[in-house]
């Protein structure tokens, strides 16, 4: 969760809660734990490098949680032994009400989205690759050097660092 509740809000929205990311829980590979953190454990946690697609810039509230009902449809069973403990797709937040939100995704999960989006409001979307090229992985890297409260410093701790080998 620490990825959708706080990495892609802070680092990718700048705490703009009017977009909402949706994205397959299994991009992401380990656990981060305490400590510093290297290039190598990012790497390793989160190794696809996606990047980050505005699907559709004003959806509402009810069609937002209309596309999650539909991803969660399409996805294996939780009989599924791949499926794990987490939901198979997760947002940053949940809508609220009719509001309008940007709808966001990643490269692997966009034609999932995509068809989702379609099927329930009956519109094509328009995809656009935001944030200049900038990674899930960009994100990761920004995040920990940033915030990430265990590299010894309040804001974080410098960039990660490659471990020596």
């Amino acid at each position: 969760r620490l990825y959708l509740d706080e990495v892609t809000p802070r680092t990718a929205f700048g705490g703009n809660a009017s977009r909402i990311a949706v994205q397959s829980t299994g991009s992401l590979r380990y656990d981060l734990y305490a400590g510093s953190v290297t290039l190598d454990d990012v790497w390793t946690m989160n190794p696809f490098a996606d990047h980050l697609w505005r699907v559709a810039p004003a959806v509402s509230g009810g069609d937002v949680r209309a596309v999650l009902s539909a991803l969660h449809a399409q996805a294996p069973s939780a009989a599924d032994p791949r499926s794990g403990p987490l939901p198979r797709y997760a947002a940053t937040s949940m809508p609220v009400g009719d509001e309008k939100y940007e709808l966001w995704t990643v490269d692997f999960d966009l034609p999932a989205v995509v068809r989702a989006y379609e099927s329930q409001t009956g519109s094509a979307p328009h995809p656009v690759r935001m944030l200049d090229g900038s990674t899930s992985t960009d994100l990761w890297m920004r995040y920990v050097q940033q915030a990430w409260p265990c590299n010894g410093t309040a804001g974080g701790g410098g960039p990660p660092r490659a471990r020596n080998r």
